[in-house]
């Protein structure tokens, strides 16, 4: 059991540390090292889920411009198409009245 709560705290897998650290407390509640250990690596996980979320949050952020972006763009097309259309419209009158 030492062997994986070191390598997973050395891995930065600090959830399955806390598992490690949990069933150690299990066998000996009064091991004050695994419940520091228990402490340190719930800090860790919570930071690294905290760090994930930033991270997530930015690139949501990041997607909604890209797609308010093409949203205006298609917005602007659109105004074109319509003031095209119009033109051709007014174009097509105009050609029939004077003929």
């Amino acid at each position: 059991m030492l062997l994986s709560l070191q390598a997973n705290y050395g891995l930065k897998d600090f959830e399955s540390a806390l598992a490690d650290f949990g069933s150690v407390l299990q066998i000996d509640p009064e091991n004050k090292a695994a419940r520091q250990q228990l402490v340190i690596a719930s800090n860790k996980v919570r930071e690294q889920r905290q760090k994930e979320r930033q991270a997530y949050a930015g690139m949501f952020d990041k997607l909604a411009k890209i797609d308010m972006q093409k949203v205006n763009q298609l917005s602007s097309f659109n105004t074109f198409l319509e003031t095209l259309a119009t033109s051709v419209k007014t174009d097509l009158y105009s050609a029939m009245c004077h003929k």
